[in-house]
């Protein structure tokens, strides 16, 4: 069928333009330089940098530490006032460690050896940065672990409880060394960081189980409060138990307070275990046990300091100022396709090596394609629109740093800006 179209003139930039939409928001971005540490000094190629840290978080995803370690420690040369490298590299070390752990094959135990030396000089650089204090704790307590080091695994743990009073994890791991441990000395610091893992989040429920048991097994003066403050928290489960098990775990423990006061402690320990036993398989404790027990990997730093991405930016702004030439193509469009456009922007969405366009009106946000580099565009799918919107950005989701082979700019009225997406 004929119909009118309307002649855009599309521009072919020979510079593209780097993922400037997903360097400028950084994800979680680390700490400042130390106080006595120099600014960022100008790089080489940011971009390249920022693109090796990239691939260290790929490969740190993957379980592959030691594709890892070789790039981050190559970075942390480059980047030395960089927090993110450094607290990467230190986790890095850290969690190839304990996948080395338990084996006893002359080349793995010397890697891992190697590694825990690499790891005290990683700890002692991350320790010289003021905001990676929690981090560091860690590591070292985690060190600590992996060489029985218990008392010493504690003393870190209490600084990052110090550091971090609000968060149940770190009191609990406390808890889970000193118990676990030979040295009988150390059963006051387990029984101190249940009371302080509970008093940091009394709703939860692993935590609550536990330091019902313990407290009671001690004689603790705090378990009166606890069996006080328990029937609310156990609330949340009570029909669900009752429902399994014909146990009513509220009234369990309002018995137990009761034996407490009348100092009958066979009722009181039966009562506070079989609450225990009931509450630990719970769906609702296990996912509390999750979010006690903190993984490394949750530690990784996600992005560079702004300092770095200011640069990454700044280097592919000057290199497309300094871009003189453009070849231009005149292409063909229906007239539906760009009346009232608002806003547009270019990439292969369909992944068919030729360029679509997303376009952007008023009440709607379209995508058009086409089969064939010189074939009749058509409606790929479009979406009303609630809201007023002005731009459509097309960025590279995926954090690959894949990007399209051609930028283009479409020269509608107003002048707006085509955005490059990723061809994958």
């Amino acid at each position: 069928m004929n119909q009118s179209k309307t002649y855009i003139n599309l521009a072919i930039v020979a510079a593209l333009v780097a993922l400037a939409a997903f360097f400028l928001i950084p994800r979680n971005a680390p700490g400042p330089n130390p106080p006595d540490g120099p600014d960022v000094p100008p790089l080489a190629n940011a971009n390249e940098l920022i693109s090796e840290f990239q691939l260290s978080l790929a490969e740190l995803e993957n379980s592959d530490y030691e594709a890892a370690a070789p790039r981050l420690e190559a970075l942390a040369k480059q980047l030395p006032h960089e927090t993110a490298v450094h607290r990467n590299l230190a986790l890095t070390y850290l969690v190839g460690i304990d996948a080395l752990t338990g084996y006893h094959e002359p080349q793995k135990v010397a890697r891992r050896e190697e590694l825990l030396s690499l790891l005290d000089s990683a700890l002692d650089r991350l320790k010289e940065f003021p905001d990676e204090q929690i981090p560091w704790a860690l590591f070292s307590s985690r060190r600590a672990q992996a060489l029985k080091q218990d008392a010493q695994a504690i003393e870190f743990l209490k600084t990052a409880i110090e550091l971090a009073p609000e968060d149940p994890a770190f009191p609990y791991e406390m808890s889970r060394v000193a118990y676990s441990s030979p040295d009988n000395t150390l059963q006051a610091a387990g029984l101190e960081g249940l009371e302080k893992a509970y008093a940091a989040n009394p709703e939860n429920l692993w935590v609550l189980q536990e330091v019902l048991v313990r407290q009671a097994e001690a004689k603790s003066t705090g378990l009166s409060d606890t069996l006080e403050k328990a029937t609310t928290a156990l609330g949340v489960v009570q029909s669900e138990i009752l429902r399994k098990h014909r146990i009513d775990v509220v009234e369990l423990i309002t018995a137990a307070k009761e034996s407490l006061t009348s100092d009958n402690s066979s009722v009181l320990m039966r009562n506070i275990r079989i609450v225990a036993n009931v509450l630990r398989p719970e769906d609702a404790a296990q996912s509390d046990k999750i979010q006690l027990e903190k993984h490394p990997l949750e530690f990784v730093a996600l992005s560079l300091s702004s300092d770095v991405l200011s640069q990454a930016v700044s280097e592919q702004t000057n290199a497309e100022q300094t871009s003189g030439e453009l070849d231009f193509e005149q292409v063909a469009l229906p007239d539906e396709l760009a009346k009232d456009a608002i806003d547009v922007a270019v990439g292969d969405f369909d992944l068919n090596e030729i360029d679509d366009l997303c376009v952007l009106r008023t009440n709607e946000v379209a995508l058009w394609g086409r089969q064939e580099q010189d074939g009749e565009w058509s409606l790929i799918c479009s979406a009303a629109l609630d809201a007023d919107y002005t731009n459509v950005i097309a960025v590279d989701l995926d954090a690959d740093e894949r990007e399209a082979p051609r930028a283009v700019k479409a020269d509608l009225p107003g002048n707006p800006d085509c955005r490059r997406a990723d061809m994958d």
